[in-house]
């Protein structure tokens, strides 16, 4: 991302749009969270037919610097012990890519307040394979699952079979037709 806030600043790059990764982990946390106290608890009032839509942003020439002073404000949130509690919650990326950096830290932030464990995983290739067994490793050591699907058509039966087990919730990337609980994204 740095490289195109250079090119913003440097007028090569008229505009980007960013997604919100920071709430994409604050809010998955948080949902689980909830859930995995009261399995009865409804889905926020944000969620419409399985979707809950975070707006994206347009980072411009004169938004770069506070841009950078944001994203940095957000990792620094995350510093600190790592979050404890009873119940563990689950993140599963679909790649190790520093978008999830951020994920990674709302994720942590939430996980506090709320005194719940924490497990955010990256798998390294970002393989349909590798993420599954990442999945299946979680089942039965924790109360929820958010994972960023890598190949939603043909992960389907799978994910039908995790969300049988655990409260699981899609981020970023949707298995539309799958049994999740809703879909967190831009």
């Amino acid at each position: 991302y740095e490289e195109t806030l250079q090119g913003i600043e440097d007028g090569h790059i008229h505009a980007t749009v960013v997604q919100k990764p920071y709430v994409f982990g604050y809010e998955s946390v948080k949902l689980l969270a909830q859930r995995a106290r009261n399995p009865k608890a409804g889905l926020p009032s944000d969620v419409k037919e399985g979707i809950w839509h975070i707006p994206h942003r347009v980072i411009k020439k004169a938004d770069v610097a506070a841009f950078r002073d944001e994203l940095k404000g957000l990792k620094d949130k995350a510093k600190g012990d790592d979050p404890t509690g009873d119940i563990t919650i689950a993140f599963v990326s679909n790649n190790a890519e520093d978008f999830w950096t951020f994920a990674e830290a709302g994720a942590k932030v939430v996980a506090r307040e709320e005194k719940v464990k924490l497990e955010f995983r990256k798998p390294k290739t970002g393989s349909v394979k590798e993420q599954n067994d990442i999945i299946e490793d979680l089942v039965g050591k924790v109360k929820g699952i958010a994972v960023s699907v890598n190949e939603p058509e043909s992960q389907k039966d799978f994910l039908d079979k995790i969300a049988g087990q655990v409260n699981l919730i899609t981020v970023d990337n949707d298995a539309p037709g799958t049994k999740r609980l809703c879909y967190i994204g831009t």
